[in-house]
């Protein structure tokens, strides 16, 4: 699509841009089923759903067309696969979830 995604820190927001850098949508920091205190990075996936990795919570937010919430996919602090301080989100062609999370210092996979 060509679209960007931007983490702003200081409104703790996401803002959409088209390729020209013109904003076209924006997430609020606080919406129906998710709050963002401390968004890390975004990836896109193939169906254009955005992932927020979501730092404070250890969460990820998954947000569809007209950026709506579409899932939230969160671990117990101490179940396997639990995010401690997730750093970096990445999403592969088979739609499979690389997570760097820096207090283990690993790459956490979901599928």
């Amino acid at each position: 699509l060509g679209d960007v995604a931007m983490i702003d820190r200081s409104t703790k927001s996401i803002v959409i841009v088209d390729r020209d850098g013109k904003a076209i949508s924006k997430i609020a920091p606080k919406g129906t089923g998710y709050e963002l205190d401390e968004p890390q990075d975004l990836a896109y996936d193939n169906l254009g759903h955005l992932y927020v990795l979501e730092r404070g919570k250890g969460s990820i937010f998954v947000f569809g067309p007209k950026n709506r919430l579409v899932a939230t996919i969160t671990f117990p602090n101490n179940a396997p696969g639990a995010l401690n301080r997730g750093e970096a989100i990445g999403v592969d062609a088979a739609g499979r979830l690389y997570v760097f999370d820096d207090k283990s210092r690993r790459i956490q996979v979901y599928h």
